[in-house]
């Protein structure tokens, strides 16, 4: 795993790294994880390579935010520091929205969090935005 920033003046139609959460759209979020994950901007082909080397067009990037089987491919790049933080930072942004779930206890909150959550937390763990 890469742990550099992503240059977000080589992503098409994005000028500026949003620097909060709150200010990236969901396109952005997707994009900025797929670039976490290995994924390439091919600007001659206007495509997107993939880890694997196979090119896809942009809507054909995993959709994060709502797939958890994207996400948990995401998080397969993390390293063990890293899945400590992201784990914490789950647990921080359960208990914001919204405490317990299902009447689990708040170590087990994280395990119930949706694929948006976790690519929050994924971002902020990777330090690409702040809260």
């Amino acid at each position: 795993m890469n742990d550099e920033r992503i240059d977000w003046s080589l992503i098409p139609d994005y000028e500026d790294k949003p620097m909060k959460l709150s200010e990236l759209t969901p396109e952005q979020k997707r994009i900025a994880i797929a670039e976490a994950c290995g994924w390439e901007y091919d600007e001659s082909m206007e495509m997107w390579l993939s880890p694997s080397d196979i090119h896809f067009f942009e809507w054909q990037i995993p959709d994060y935010l709502n797939d958890l089987n994207a996400m948990h491919e995401a998080e397969k790049t993390m390293s063990e520091h890293q899945w400590m933080e992201y784990y914490s930072m789950l647990d921080s942004i359960t208990n914001r929205s919204n405490g317990k779930y299902w009447g689990q206890t708040r170590k087990m909150a994280p395990v119930f969090t949706t694929a948006a959550q976790r690519a929050d937390a994924f971002l902020l763990t990777l330090n690409l935005t702040s809260l």
